[in-house]
């Protein structure tokens, strides 16, 4: 498995890379210089491009997309659906998200769990063995019984997603939209 460059606590770090890592603000950050190999630095470096390549297809939202709708007068929302777990259901992918959605104009933010009926696995599985590798057990023991998340995990996603609206003043859903329009009078039928 690749090395991540940081951990929020030293109970989310592998016991076999424990030592790896050095705690710093609060953080628990690789220390490449220690016992660290330079062949084992490389082998995180080349996996965290890669990563981050391929995180970036998920995070993003397009802010000029978002601005000019706005301007345009239209109640914009932004709705990263699905939300992937281990993938972009993070309070910090999210927050990124949400803050970037209101800066550019967005007045709603939400959005819903991953539900993987089985012709979908068959397609998304291989995907997450081939870039996600590491969280390919978890997905098949979420999706052993049902193509949808249990209560739990969709009642942390939906506080978690209801915490960050609250942080940066977003409704959850639709807004009563009522544009300004010119209404010329209509004239007497039966005058």
């Amino acid at each position: 498995m690749a090395l991540k460059y940081k951990y929020s606590n030293l109970k989310e770090i592998p016991t076999e890379d424990v030592r790896l890592y050095v705690e710093r603000g609060g953080e628990w950050i690789l220390d490449a210089e220690s016992e660290i190999s330079k062949a084992k630095f490389e082998e995180f470096r080349q996996n965290n491009i890669a990563f981050t390549q391929q995180l970036k297809r998920f995070e993003g939202i397009d802010p000029d997309a978002v601005r000019q709708l706005a301007a345009a007068g239209l109640v914009v929302g932004v709705n990263p659906n699905p939300i992937m777990p281990g993938i972009t259901d993070s309070e910090r992918s999210l927050d990124r998200l949400a803050h970037a959605s209101r800066d550019a104009g967005a007045v709603t933010f939400g959005g819903g769990p991953l539900f993987l009926m089985p012709s979908a696995q068959a397609v998304f599985f291989p995907f997450l063995e081939r870039e996600f590798p590491e969280l390919l057990p978890r997905y098949k023991e979420l999706y052993a019984r049902s193509a949808y998340l249990g209560r739990e995990y969709k009642a942390e996603l939906a506080a978690r997603v209801r915490r960050i609206r609250e942080r940066y003043g977003l409704d959850s859903g639709m807004v009563e939209y009522k544009p300004e329009i010119q209404v010329e009078e209509q004239g007497e039928l039966f005058a």
